[in-house]
C-alpha cells in the first residue's frame, strides 16, 4: 500500500525517529511545530486537557483508547523518603501520525520554518 502526502512523510519521519510513545515535547519535534503549540493545539482538538490538581497534561480516554495516547505512571521517592505516583501523557506512533495528519490539514501553518512546507509560501522567521 502506498501512501502519499502528509500523512505518508509523517509516518516516514515517525518511523526513522521514534521506538515506541514519546512525550509531547519529542512529539513536537517530531511533527516540527513549537511545543506550546503543539499542546495547545491537542487541547483544543480535545486529545489532552490539564489535570486541576496537579496541572499536568493528561488524555482524554477515547484518545487512550484509539491508541494515539499512553499514560505513564511512575513512583517516585521525594527527598523526605515519603512516596509518590507522577503522571506523563505520552503519543504513541499511531498518534503521532494522526496529530501530524491533523496538523497538516487543519493548521499547516504551526508548522516551523525550514520544515518541509516552509517552501510552500510560509514566510521565514513568520510562525
Amino acid at each position: 500500500v502506498w501512501l502519499v502526502g502528509p500523512k505518508a512523510a509523517a509516518l516516514d519521519r515517525i518511523a526513522l525517529e521514534t521506538d515506541g510513545a514519546v512525550c509531547l515535547r519529542v512529539a513536537a519535534k517530531l511533527v516540527q511545530v513549537p511545543e506550546k503549540q503543539f499542546t495547545n493545539f491537542l487541547s483544543q482538538e480535545g486529545w489532552i486537557f490539564r489535570h486541576h490538581h496537579s496541572h499536568t497534561w493528561q488524555g482524554y480516554s477515547d484518545k487512550e483508547k484509539a491508541g494515539y495516547l499512553e499514560l505513564k505512571r511512575t513512583r517516585v521517592t521525594r527527598d523526605d523518603g515519603t512516596e509518590k505516583t507522577v503522571e506523563q501523557v505520552l503519543i504513541t506512533p499511531r498518534g503521532q501520525a494522526k496529530a501530524a495528519e491533523l496538523i497538516e490539514r487543519k493548521s499547516p501553518w504551526l508548522r516551523k520554518v525550514g520544515a518541509s512546507t516552509a517552501a510552500s509560501g510560509m514566510v521565514p522567521g513568520v510562525h
